[in-house]
């Protein structure tokens, strides 16, 4: 009966599959060449069957190596995030405070309440990041950050979120006489327009509104909500995104006008353990004071 492989060979098999030879995977681990072969060979006894193979000097991993390499890699990838997550607990400190946040509110938003914060504790350091969505919820989750400010919150017991305001999808359009070719024509009525490939609950709200622009037919498309306001910017037609973005990336030639029913919330989410921190809970009120301070958008006439 094969007995059990323990963690040190699983990762010699990793790093042996992954570099494709015994001295890759000793220089990625800082070992000699022998260590990793007898490793290895220890490993592949304990299994009962061949990890790999050699053909014209060169080691090629078996059918079974290929599909256990999945399973290795699953378990490298959560050894780094143990590890990640021990590092964050060590250098963590209640003086300061880590700040993720979707980018495009890392422009206003979060500078606007980090203000706030440090007008009333001066002596507090702050770490500011910008992410997107996905990798907001990983740092909350891997405790890279005390803190994630975005839209969406993360699933799972050990998280807590709270509503921190709500903001609105904003149209954003040339101004009359700026659309590209120039012409005599309304801008929404007949711009082309630009639409955002996005996912989440933004995103979802933008296909909505999407919706409403059907028969316009859509010409544009862009990744991020900052290149479609550009586009904006550059007169290529006429574009809905969240009032942030459109905020900063006004122009004189450009319009800003809020869609009725748009509305969603901005949300803060952190650790549970993290909840009684007052420096934490100093920074949530200071993004709400933030978003309500903000000044108001014109409406569109346009409802979701």
């Amino acid at each position: 009966m094969a007995r059990p492989v323990n963690l040190r060979h699983v990762e010699i098999f990793f790093e042996v599959y992954r570099c494709g030879s015994m001295s890759g995977a000793a220089r990625a681990l800082g070992v000699s060449q022998p260590a990793v072969s007898k490793i290895l060979r220890h490993a592949e006894i304990r299994l009962g069957f061949s990890l790999f193979k050699l053909e014209r000097g060169r080691l090629v991993p078996t059918s079974e190596a290929h599909i256990l390499f999945a399973e290795a890699s699953d378990l490298h990838a959560r050894a780094e995030a143990f590890q990640n997550t021990a590092l964050n607990l060590r250098q963590g400190c209640e003086g300061h405070l880590r700040i993720a946040a979707l980018h495009t509110l890392g422009l206003q938003l979060v500078p606007d309440a980090i203000r706030r914060l440090l007008e009333k504790h001066s002596d507090v350091s702050v770490t500011v990041s910008t992410l997107h969505s996905a990798e907001l919820a990983r740092a909350v989750r891997e405790r890279a950050c005390d803190v994630g400010i975005g839209f969406d919150a993360p699933y799972g017991d050990e998280f807590r979120h709270i509503l921190l305001g709500r903001a609105d999808l904003v149209v954003v359009s040339p101004r009359m006489g700026e659309l590209a070719p120039a012409g005599n024509r309304k801008p929404r009525d007949s711009a082309r327009f630009i639409r955002i490939i996005n996912d989440g609950t933004l995103g979802t709200l933008l296909d909505r509104a999407v919706g409403l622009r059907e028969a316009q037919g859509v010409q544009l498309a862009a990744q991020t909500y900052f290149v479609a306001a550009e586009l904006v910017n550059a007169g290529l037609g006429h574009t809905i995104v969240d009032e942030f973005t459109a905020r900063a990336c006004s122009s004189p030639s450009t319009t800003i006008e809020k869609v009725e029913g748009g509305g969603f919330d901005v949300i803060g989410a952190f650790r549970n353990e993290r909840a009684s921190s007052p420096l934490l809970n100093n920074l949530l009120d200071a993004v709400k004071a933030t978003l309500s301070a903000r000044p108001p958008v014109e409406s569109a006439n346009l409802r979701l």
